[in-house]
């Protein structure tokens, strides 16, 4: 055989790609939907969307290390591929359900979502590890193809994941949410029929013992039977998990530890010297690995609303950025392909350690592109999209260093009899990596900042003018004999025989709204004049009020305060940012102070602050409407494009204690031609001019981190690399 023969990829890598393309397909296709899915379909409040979300993404990354266990030690990986890919495709297929119940049975639907879920998860665990550990059963141990083929495999992933959302997303969120799934379903039928028609050409991947298979277990079916049969009990488990989510987090880390506790078990009491190193280098690139994907998973949260707030997109929808990373990689996955195989031919192929340092460098400049396009936004605090595109070339540039390396090396290192669990906890550390991705985002929540809202759904095809009225209102639990003010205890329940409710109400507010064909009918919708703080106080009384409101100044650190109003009734005392408003003797009324806070790098873009303090004897005041009418412009829906704007509707409200105001709808729109719920929306203060502030922040620190990390491995590179044991056969050391 010649040279350049031997350094083509096996025939059956590319069966394998299209099973993996297709098995992702319906992966992405389902998860494009699934957010949308619960918000809009269950009404779930975005909360429980994320946790769920949340828990259905650790799970997924979970199973796969009890999946690669049963692989190793009865099924192995072509049953459990195949096992794995059927269990999917029910759950797709379950997800249909919700659109198939008839009124009246309404109680199936979360039935029908929670059961989905767990079959995906399961399947995941089955087919994930598995299908990878036979892609590296293609390749001897120093074969200098192996990288250059993950590579390949991983374009798979990539072109599914990039067709998915394009697919499944567009035809579920128009057409029906049903449809969209089937799709998800059909895609990972395609790849069982894939992978079962080709799985015949492969070498590898065949049970450790079919005699085992066939012997009866404790219950008396046979051991593949039984096996088959507790993939059941794991969906419901899982299921029971999803549901009760909020214990996931916990549950996750002690898994975690317990995994790792064996592996360190197995390194210290099964394995000799060289697999004992080998394993260390796996745990060790683990840690950077989880910490790789935290960061990198900012894409599908923060980087997405980033994006949505403050990337000038040119009119393109937001969702379609999610398909550039996939993109960028079917475009490079070749060039880096051809990259390692041509150093390997050379004899200088980088070590797996320093392709995850390059990794890691890379990621953190795409976070520094961020930050540059965050630094040299416009005056309304938009970021060129050459900044968005320029960060995620690089996070993907990094990708390709480390995901197929990393796989590539968990095939390559791991003892033999081994290999589909560590590739297992390979996955199970992405499952730490989403937690920690959703705490990292959480400090670009917005959640502070958001109020009630009125979310309007406009009818397809209605043009013209509604009507929505609505009051503000205070409520408060008073004294039934003396109509007194209670201020109840921690953990005090409200005794109803001494106790009643009561509420304060404002005066009824119109929003008038305008609904155009197009925007470029939209007129700008009115906003306060300025951020407003109301309190109020008896006459002998103080009152302090923070001038620095983290609505106006997110970090405390963007504005300069100047009084710009001087009380009438009263005087006032500077201490640091703290107002102390002290009324004159005698003073009875409302009392006006006004602060400017300008930026202190623009000083031309200021916003007012507007405190007002009532002077009276009362215990309770109600909500002031600062309009009663109000003129909104939205735009209409369309088959392609529905609209379903929030409408910030504290905006017209002042509440007079500084406590939560409540919304009634007295008023719906006109019949059939909308839909009201109570939703939230983004303070209207808080522009892209304060958001670009918050993002830039958090992607600034994860640079940093990024740099640093790199710095640490890039130290440990030669221990890393001498553990590795290049070249040697760990089967003959005796050590």
């Amino acid at each position: 055989m010649n040279a350049e023969a031997s350094m083509k990829q096996p025939k059956q890598l590319y069966m394998l790609f299209f099973a993996e393309m297709w098995e992702r397909f319906s992966f992405y296709g389902m998860r494009a939907l699934l957010i949308l899915f619960m918000v809009k379909q269950f009404l779930y409040s975005d909360d429980d969307a994320y946790h769920i979300y949340g828990a259905y993404g650790a799970l997924v990354y979970t199973t796969p290390f009890i999946g690669g266990i049963i692989a190793d030690k009865i099924l192995g990986y072509r049953k459990s591929v195949m096992l794995g890919g059927i269990l999917m495709a029910i759950g797709h297929f379950v997800m249909v359900g919700p659109d198939l119940t008839p009124e009246g049975y309404k109680w199936l639907d979360e039935i029908f979502f929670y059961t989905a879920l767990a079959f995906l998860i399961v399947g995941n665990g089955f087919f994930k590890p598995n299908i990878s550990s036979i892609v590296g059963s293609l390749y001897g141990q120093n074969d200098p193809r192996r990288d250059a083929g993950f590579t390949i495999f991983y374009m798979g992933v990539n072109l599914g994941a990039f067709l998915a959302p394009l697919v499944c997303g567009t035809v579920g969120e128009i057409w029906g949410w049903g449809y969209g799934f089937s799709l998800a379903g059909i895609g990972m039928v395609a790849g069982l029929i894939a992978f079962g028609r080709g799985q015949h050409t492969l070498q590898h991947g065949l049970p450790p013992s079919e005699e085992y298979l066939k012997q009866p277990s404790p219950i008396g079916l046979s051991n593949e039977k039984s096996v088959y049969l507790l993939s059941l009990f794991m969906v419901a488990a899982a299921g029971v998990l999803i549901n009760f989510h909020n214990f996931m987090s916990k549950g996750l880390y002690v898994f975690g530890i317990g995994v790792l506790a064996y592996i360190l078990y197995i390194a210290f009491t099964k394995l000799n010297k060289i697999e004992r190193q080998r394993m260390f280098v796996i745990l060790i690139l683990l840690v950077f690995s989880a910490m790789f994907w935290a960061f990198f998973e900012q894409a599908g949260s923060s980087i997405t609303l980033f994006t949505d707030r403050n990337v000038d997109k040119g009119g393109v929808p937001t969702s379609l950025f999610q398909s550039v990373n996939p993109l960028f990689i079917l475009l490079f996955g070749s060039a880096f392909s051809a990259m390692w195989l041509a150093l390997g031919k050379r004899g200088k192929d980088l070590s797996i350690p320093a392709k995850f340092v390059l990794a890691i460098i890379q990621l953190g400049l795409g976070f520094g592109a961020l930050v540059i396009g965050a630094k040299t936004a416009s005056e309304g605090g938009m970021v060129s999209v050459v900044w968005l595109l320029l960060g995620y070339l690089l996070q993907t540039t990094g990708e390709l260093c480390l995901s197929p390396v990393g796989l590539s090396m968990v095939t390559k290192l791991a003892p033999k009899t081994m290999v589909a669990m560590i590739l297992g906890a390979w996955y199970l550390s992405s499952a730490f990596a989403h937690n920690l991705g959703a705490l990292i985002a959480g400090y670009t929540s917005t959640s502070a900042y958001m109020e009630k809202a009125i979310e309007y759904k406009p009818n397809i095809g209605f043009i013209g003018q509604d009507t929505i009225k609505f009051v503000a209102y205070e409520t408060y639990i008073a004294d039934k004999t003396t109509g007194a003010v209670v201020t109840l205890k921690k953990d005090e329940k409200i005794d109803t025989t001494k106790h009643r409710v009561d509420s304060l109400f404002a005066q009824e507010v119109s929003l008038l709204l305008n609904v155009v064909a197009t925007e470029a009918e939209l007129k700008p919708n009115a906003i306060p004049d300025a951020y407003t703080i109301r309190h109020s106080i008896r006459p002998d009384g103080k009152v302090q009020v923070n001038t620095r409101v983290q609505h106006l100044d997110p970090f405390g650190d963007l504005m300069d305060i100047a009084p710009t109003r001087q009380p009438t009734l009263g005087t006032i005392q500077m201490q640091g940012d703290t107002m102390i408003y002290t009324p004159n003797a005698g003073s009875v009324g409302e009392d006006i102070i006004e602060f400017t806070l300008c930026e202190r790098e623009a000083n031309k873009f200021c916003d007012r602050l507007r405190i007002v303090i009532t002077i009276d004897d009362k215990e309770m005041h109600a909500p002031v409407a600062t309009q009663t009418s109000v003129e909104y412009y939205v735009v209409a829906s369309t088959a392609l494009a529905k609209s379903e704007p929030t409408i910030n509707v504290l905006n017209y409200i002042a509440d007079a204690d500084g406590s939560n105001t409540n919304i009634k709808i007295t008023q719906k729109p006109s019949l059939q031609k909308a839909l009201v719920g109570n939703s939230k929306a983004l303070n209207s203060f808080v522009t892209p001019r304060k958001t670009i502030q918050i993002y830039s922040k958090v992607f600034f620190f994860i640079m940093i981190c990024s740099f640093g990390a790199a710095l640490v491995l890039l130290l440990l590179v030669p221990v890393l690399k001498s553990w590795v044991h290049e070249g040697k056969d760990a089967t003959k050391d005796e050590a």
